[in-house]
């Protein structure tokens, strides 16, 4: 199973803590670890790109760990991206409950 803690305290910082397998397909063919892997990768990416964040942390196979963090002139922005992407992370794990949940 998939486990995902999402945070947003303090405002001006994101926490993102993946970990584990869905166990839904084998590896390299699962569509959920799939749809998790492009919701964290984007939404590091794009915080780091369109709002200028600083990300720290790792991201590998079945685990990730990182924090994004943005100057106070972004932190209306980052609220606004981090609740689309837990809408996301949230409507994947309504989805499939048996394989992935999260906080």
């Amino acid at each position: 199973m998939i486990e995902i803690m999402f945070s947003n305290h303090p405002a001006n910082q994101c926490d993102l803590d993946i970990s584990g397998h869905s166990g839904f397909a084998e590896r390299g063919e699962d569509i959920i670890c799939a749809a998790a892997s492009v919701l964290a990768q984007t939404f590091v990416g794009g915080c780091e790109t369109e709002l200028n964040a600083e990300a720290t942390g790792f991201m590998d196979s079945g685990n990730c760990k990182i924090r994004v963090r943005v100057q106070n002139n972004q932190i209306e922005k980052l609220q606004a991206v981090y609740k689309v992407f837990y809408y996301g992370f949230r409507k994947l794990t309504q989805a499939y409950p048996k394989h992935i949940k999260m906080n």
